[in-house]
């Protein structure tokens, strides 16, 4: 059965010349069966010097553990996306030393813009913060940024797209430091 289901796959090379190229095939060894396995497979034609289609070449790459890895990812990706979907959390991600941030969709929804509308900036942040809440905010997120507390967490206000304010619990974490802390 596999046999023939590869002949199928390159025969367009052998009759026509045309490569076949990143064609996935499933299927077992006989050393290991009932193990699926996956393969990449490329088939490319093999010409005489007058250019004739005389036989094909074939490069075959075992890519069970890739594939089986993205699919892992995907069906984590999946879970991970329902769980936020659920939770009704607005979720940030901030890399200090550039500035970037990138804001969940809920996150900007949340304060009344569309997704992509608020710029991926600290800066959309730090211009939404009422001008009153800066000192409870800085002191839980400088002895957090400092090493000096485990995580950052704040009530305060952050100006929605209409003007309103809108109280946040804001939560954040370090991950990663760089060599300077």
């Amino acid at each position: 059965a596999m046999a023939d289901a590869l002949t199928a796959i390159f025969k367009p090379v052998l009759e026509n010349g045309e490569p076949v190229v990143d064609v996935l095939v499933n299927g077992e060894t006989p050393a290991q069966p009932g193990v699926p396995r996956i393969w990449r497979n490329n088939y490319l034609p093999f010409r005489s010097e007058t250019g004739e289609v005389i036989g094909l070449l074939a490069v075959i790459v075992d890519v069970t553990k890739t594939e089986t890895l993205k699919d892992d990812l995907k069906d984590a990706r999946y879970r991970y996306e329902r769980a936020i979907e659920g939770s009704n959390l607005g979720i940030w991600d901030w890399t200090v030393s550039t500035g970037n941030v990138w804001f969940s969709d809920r996150w900007q929804t949340m304060l009344g813009y569309e997704p992509g509308e608020l710029a991926p900036h600290v800066s959309s942040w730090e211009q939404g913060v009422h001008p009153d809440d800066w000192p409870i905010v800085n002191a839980s997120l400088q002895p957090h940024l400092d090493g000096l507390a485990p995580e950052y967490s704040c009530e305060h206000r952050v100006r929605c797209k209409d003007g309103g304010w809108l109280w946040i619990h804001d939560r954040g974490k370090v991950v990663e430091r760089d060599a300077q802390g």
